[in-house]
């Protein structure tokens, strides 16, 4: 039965409800209510709280094993103890059950022995006071993320994409000093920030936190706890009483990325780096250089831990390196990755008075491409917001917020919806990032096997293309999603198109897609299919026959080669230019073309002054062509109209832009390309425009003799 449009709106308020109620109301770091890992309910007549969640890892605490032995701290005193239930007694088992749930519980822990200072009222304290360290959403996302690390057994190390007023720095300086307080006695922390400014406020708060500490939380009773110069250094730091004797012995390293040079001698388990995306590099000052420096001498063992957090600038750097590398499920990191969006920071919402109306607007507008009226997004846009998670009154406050800044890009990197955002700050992407949300989720699958092409002859000539065949192999440069149809006669029916890279490491990587052209025949009514894909880099004198391989084992395929590389030498690698090194990739184009027929031929211009047309190897990208085979297959994405398995090509497509100087191209950056949407839009545009229609190829009659035939003579 169909769903009215009032119980559509009406489902839309309830889930409302609940995305406020797991922001505001799950969380009770106290009753334990919300925090991670598994818990026991469990109630001690005498104890403050009624009744709690205690963290399951605390029964290895024999004390604790004791304790609930009697479930009763008189009793625990009287009968375990044979001590007297007096009230300094009492007071001291209740610390006893504090501390030990603390070892295990860093949000209660939090709120109980930190205090920070608050930026806006709250139902703790007002603006400017100090007040128990209460984890916000966003910071219950990562303490998430570094305690599921921490119950395995892992190192911890977390790479955190941030919206901004998170509270990410705070976090990670708290947890660091939970560490360090609760679980590791000597375990250093470096803390390294993007500017001096900053290492004076991590500084103050360290102090304010410090001196708000009881310190009897750390074994201290009734001493005051100071933060204090170690050994004179004005970087250095550890924890002491009045009298300057030490009371935790961990040193607290604060610099900046300016003057780091003072962190690098220093024993350090645990280290937190701020807002890394704005770390500049200098002459002699690499930001990768800075990072080495300190997490080189981090041994890989259980509770160390590194936090990188950071906003994000653009699509190159370090971080975005780093955050990417942590992202991508091909490449194996130690580090994890967590994005915080702007519609999960407790501080980014506007009241929404009337519910019923604002989830009428929102449904409304859902398919609405155009901006909706006194609003500069569109209707799909903020739609797209709630699909996410976002809430009714974090959307309020993106539509409002959005009219007071020029542009999408400029609100991007201060608040951003997705990690796509969050790194463009210039240039226009190209394909609609909802349209590719939606492709993805269509069509992206793993391959049925990874391998390569080879032969059994040599790695070039006519015979390496005759015997070409697939061999797997786990470490292969090829992905195949669908291997060649053998059954079905059709002619023109997959295409092999090549985007040439380079032979570095940093250099472009060679792309060869593989597009089968079945569903483009008119009685099918099908799409065009990507079904395998070799990505990697390969000499120019062996890539050529490597394509033909390729081409020759999908059913001798129409080989598609971009050409420009081969025309000229303009791909010629630098350090500026992640390049192509162009070399004699043209003669060798032409070594090949007498051993595989099936090569596609361009048109070139009329020459001028003989009027001969000459027929040219390869598909020469010019500016012309490079924007007819964009806006193809951005056409393509639009429509969902043709089958992309492959994660790394959405990865590519989601950095598609179109740069200041009107350029089509990757955003720049080191590690960013576009290898895979060149060759797969070439691919497409010569599937769909300059190549005939697939059609099933017609069986000869066969004659008709009386010959005996037998088994030699099939």
């Amino acid at each position: 039965m169909e769903q009215s449009e009032e119980d559509i709106l009406q489902e839309l308020v309830a889930e409302n409800k609940r995305r406020n109620y797991e922001m505001f109301e799950g969380f009770n770091p106290w009753t334990g209510r919300g925090c991670p890992g598994k818990r026991t309910k469990v109630s001690i007549v005498g104890f403050p709280l009624k009744s709690f969640l205690m963290p399951n890892r605390c029964w290895r605490n024999l004390m604790w094993q004791k304790i609930r032995k009697y479930n009763d701290i008189d009793k625990f005193l009287t009968y375990e103890m044979k001590m007297e239930a007096s009230e300094m007694n009492r007071k001291m088992v209740i610390q006893m059950i504090i501390r030990i749930r603390a070892t295990e519980d860093p949000a209660f822990a939090f709120a109980c022995f930190y205090k920070i200072q608050y930026k806006k009222d709250n139902k703790y304290g007002r603006a400017g006071t100090m007040g128990p360290f209460i984890l916000n959403y966003g910071q219950r996302k990562i303490l998430e993320h570094c305690e599921k690390m921490r119950f395995a057994g892992k190192p911890i190390r977390l790479i955190i994409l941030k919206a901004r007023q998170v509270g990410g720095s705070t976090f990670s300086q708290g947890y660091e000093k939970w560490i360090s307080d609760f679980l590791h006695v000597g375990w250093n922390i470096a803390i390294l920030a993007h500017v001096k400014d900053a290492t004076k406020r991590i500084k103050a708060m360290f102090t304010k936190m410090l001196e708000n500490q009881p310190g009897w939380s750390i074994g201290a009773v009734g001493e005051q706890l100071l933060f204090s110069p170690y050994e004179k250094s004005s970087n250095d730091f550890i924890v002491t009483n009045t009298k300057g004797e030490v009371r935790r012995n961990t040193v607290v390293s604060v610099a900046s990325f300016e003057n780091y040079d003072s962190l690098r001698s220093a024993d350090y388990k645990q280290a937190h780096y701020s807002e890394v995306a704005y770390w500049k590099a200098t002459p002699g000052k690499e930001p990768e250089e800075v990072l080495s420096s300190i997490d080189g001498g981090i041994p890989l063992d259980p509770d160390t831990c590194e936090i990188m957090e950071s906003s994000g600038k653009n699509a190159s750097g370090l971080f975005y390196e780093y955050y990417k590398a942590a992202k991508d499920p091909d490449m194996p990191s130690i580090w994890d990755h967590l994005a915080i969006f702007y519609y999960m920071s407790e501080n980014d919402r506007l009241p929404v008075n009337d519910q019923m109306g604002f989830a009428r607007w929102l449904w409304e507008n859902r398919e609405n491409p155009q901006n909706p009226k006194g609003y500069l997004e569109s209707g799909i846009f903020f739609w797209k917001q709630w699909k996410k998670g976002a809430s009714f009154e974090a959307i309020n406050w993106y539509r409002v917020r959005r009219n007071s800044v020029r542009s999408h890009v400029r609100l991007a990197t201060e608040a951003p919806s997705d990690d796509v955002e969050a790194f463009q700050t210039s240039g226009s992407l190209i394909f609609d990032m909802y349209s590719l949300e939606a492709m993805e989720e269509k069509y992206r699958r793993d391959p049925i096997s990874v391998g390569d092409i080879v032969s059994d002859y040599a790695d070039t000539g006519a015979n390496a293309i005759k015997t070409a065949r697939y061999e797997p192999d786990a470490m292969g440069s090829l992905r195949v999603w669908k291997f060649p149809d053998n059954v079905l006669k059709v002619s023109n029916r997959y295409v092999v198109s090549v985007d040439i890279g380079g032979v570095h490491d940093k250099s472009d990587f060679t792309v060869m897609t593989v597009i089968d052209r079945l569903g483009q025949m008119a009685s099918l009514g099908g799409r065009p299919k990507v079904v395998a894909r070799w990505r990697g880099h390969i000499k120019h004198s062996l890539l050529a026959w490597k394509a033909a391989m390729l081409a020759e084992y999908y059913n001798h395929a129409m080989l598609v080669i971009e050409s420009n590389t081969a025309d000229t030498d303009k791909g010629k690698y630098t350090e500026d230019n992640m390049g192509t090194e162009g070399d004699h990739f043209l003669t060798i184009i032409e070594k090949l073309a007498p051993s595989y027929s099936n090569i596609y031929i361009r048109q070139s211009t009329e020459d001028s002054i003989t009027h001969d047309v000459k027929n040219q190897y390869g598909f020469n990208t010019n500016v012309k062509t490079k924007q007819q085979v964009i806006d193809t297959i951005s056409d393509l994405i639009d429509e969902q109209d043709y089958d992309e398995p492959d994660h790394l090509f959405y990865s590519e497509a989601r950095i598609y832009e179109r740069h200041e100087d009107n350029s089509l191209g990757n955003a720049i950056g080191p590690g960013n390309h576009d290898d895979i949407v060149m060759s797969t839009a070439i691919g497409l545009f010569v599937s769909l425009v300059k190549m005939p229609a697939p059609a099933f190829i017609a069986r000869k009659p066969m004659a008709m003799n009386h010959k005996v035939m037998n088994e030699s003579t099939f």
